[in-house]
């Protein structure tokens, strides 16, 4: 519940100030932000890494060199777009009701913004953008180190 709390007061000033976790378009609600902070939330303790709001910078990534693309849709796909930042990308899914996060698999920026994977905008999407189902991701199993995260595990290796 405190990282719940924590998310809405972060999202609230990143909304003030038009920060990082504000998503494209109009369609902008607290739901899909805390959404997002959840699932990074999840995948920092996954990862063993310290999760910390940061305001936005293109060069900075959601966690550990890793961006997380989240939705309360249980066979939500993974969305990416034209503009996004080279990186390794997560989906997770929540369940809204007893906020269990799933990470589904994940793909980088490459492999997705392919033709196959184009999808012109419509009522659903806010512009044009490349989805791919979970079926068709890479397990978690498979995931490699980014070199954020192995600075990280360096950096907590005591020296002597």
């Amino acid at each position: 519940m405190a990282a719940i709390l924590y998310a809405k007061r972060q999202t609230q000033d990143a909304a003030a100030r038009n920060g990082k976790h504000k998503p494209r378009g109009t369609n902008w609600t607290e739901e899909r932000v805390v959404t997002g902070f959840k699932a990074e939330i999840a995948l920092a303790a996954l990862l063993g890494v310290t999760f910390e709001y940061r305001p936005y910078s293109p060069l900075d990534t959601d966690v550990a060199g890793y961006e997380i693309r989240a939705t309360l849709h249980n066979a939500g796909w993974l969305t990416t777009y034209h503009d996004d930042k080279r990186a390794i990308y997560i989906l997770a899914t929540i369940n809204a009701h007893t906020n269990v996060v799933r990470f589904r698999g994940w793909q980088p920026l490459y492999l997705m913004n392919t033709n196959e994977n184009y999808c012109r905008s419509d009522s659903k999407l806010l512009q044009p953008c490349y989805s791919r189902p979970q079926h068709e991701l890479w397990p978690m199993d498979m995931l490699p180190e980014t070199n954020e995260l192995m600075q990280h595990r360096t950096d907590m290796v005591p020296t002597a």
